[in-house]
């Protein structure tokens, strides 16, 4: 059975990680430093968001495939606030 300080450092360990990985992303999408210079800073924590809503954190590795996710999801919010 997992202990209460055993969730504490998963929770804090989690929350390190998506702190990577938005910098991460980042620093591939964002207008001022990205690679593919595709959304703002905003754009990107949100579109993070919304993935780790819709995404079983246990098939979540903060890699390069959870980044291109990240890139269809800002993609595909672009494309809906452009039809709005």
């Amino acid at each position: 059975m997992e202990t209460k300080e055993n969730k504490q450092k998963s929770f804090l360990k989690m929350l390190e990680e998506i702190k990577d990985f938005n910098s991460y992303c980042i620093d591939f999408y964002s207008y001022q430093c990205g690679i593919y210079k595709i959304a703002s800073k905003a754009e990107i924590k949100n579109a993070i968001n919304v993935y780790l809503a819709i995404t079983d954190t246990e098939k979540i590795f903060f890699d390069s495939i959870d980044r291109e996710e990240v890139r269809e999801i800002i993609k595909q919010l672009k494309s809906f606030n452009n039809e709005n």
